[in-house]
């Protein structure tokens, strides 16, 4: 039986997309007789969800110890205008390549690396590996590199021009080294694989190896979990029910502030609904503001409670950060039976 290595921060306890996606990932390689070693990080116990580590029981795992965030270093650096990414170079390479090393060791050798990230320390751990050890790498890109214009903005909005043109240039060499080593690159969306298949061609790298797989939410994941119906007082209800599920990111506040506004005008009208916010602290906040009353904010909700909830909902709200960004949030809804609502 084939044996891979795979590379990535974030798999369950996490409850992250990320996190959701990487677990089905490693079930389907299973499913192809793919014997798969991952390597992850450990979770802080806060953020432990007890249910959702059962999805690693049948899975070897090797994890290593976060890096504690320096916040003196970070709020000095951001002050002068320098910040650290929020996604790219983590600082976490070496804890991971030691594990992996150790991992690779205990099970005498592996045949292929696959690392996931958005772009940063997997991948230089699965370039590295790959090197090393003379095998075959997969890059996979999630929440992709310079596409990923949430991040783009915040470095731009917090930095100074002439830094963030370095950032920007570093973080594309780095890109450019990814696309050239990488025996295939997979990325979360047509529109993303086509992007980077023409930054390939400037670059005159084949872009053959460039393919796209979209990253959902897997009802191998749903069905080992078990869905509760811990919703049924809202299920109930006759009123029509919008829900929102997480955070709202960088750059979007504009846009959700007018979200709030027309719901709010829609409550002047007389209109009967009800909209739901899951994890949102922005959303409530916006809503008192204005004397918005039809939202219902809920926060801390396992990932099988919110997708309780979200089968109770008539329409699920979605907001695109680029015409190819594909929203993991839309999976989330579609997984759970309600329709799309999308906020341009």
């Amino acid at each position: 039986m084939p044996k891979l290595l795979l590379l990535s921060h974030f798999f369950p306890p996490y409850t992250t997309v990320q996190s959701r996606i990487n677990i089905a990932t490693v079930y389907t390689m299973q499913d192809e007789g793919i014997n798969t070693i991952v390597v992850s990080s450990e979770v802080p116990g806060n953020l432990v969800d007890n249910v959702f580590l059962k999805l690693t029981d049948d899975i070897l795992m090797y994890r290593y110890k976060s890096i504690k965030f320096d916040t003196f270093f970070y709020k000095l650096r951001s002050k002068f205008k320098i910040p650290p990414s929020k996604e790219v170079f983590s600082g976490i390479s070496k804890c991971m390549l030691l594990t992996a090393q150790k991992a690779i060791k205990n099970n005498n050798g592996i045949d292929a690396v696959y690392s996931i990230s958005s772009l940063g320390d997997a991948h230089k751990v699965g370039m590295l590996i790959a090197k090393i050890y003379r095998i075959p790498w997969i890059a996979e890109f999630q929440d992709p590199w310079l596409e990923n214009r949430t991040l783009m903005q915040w470095m731009k909005d917090f930095s100074l021009p002439t830094y963030f043109n370095y950032w920007q240039k570093k973080t594309e060499t780095f890109l450019k080294q990814i696309v050239q080593k990488a025996q295939l690159i997979v990325t979360e969306s047509k529109g993303h694989r086509d992007s980077l298949a023409n930054r390939a061609k400037i670059w005159g790298i084949n872009d053959d190896k460039i393919v796209y797989s979209y990253l959902g939410s897997d009802q191998r994941v749903i069905d080992r979990l078990g869905t509760p119906s811990v919703f049924e007082t809202i299920k109930d209800s006759s009123i029509p029910k919008i829900g929102f599920l997480g955070e709202v990111y960088y750059g979007y506040e504009k846009r959700v502030r007018q979200l709030i506004h027309c719901l709010y005008k829609l409550e002047k009208q007389g209109l009967q609904f009800c909209f739901i916010t899951i994890g949102s602290s922005l959303l409530p906040q916006l809503a008192s503001q204005i004397g918005f009353t039809k939202i219902l904010p809920l926060y801390r909700l396992s990932y099988r409670e919110a997708m309780g909830l979200i089968s109770t909902l008539d329409w699920g709200l979605t907001i695109p950060s680029s015409e190819i960004n594909i929203n993991s949030k839309m999976f989330d809804y579609l997984q759970g039976g309600c329709n799309v609502l999308v906020w341009g």
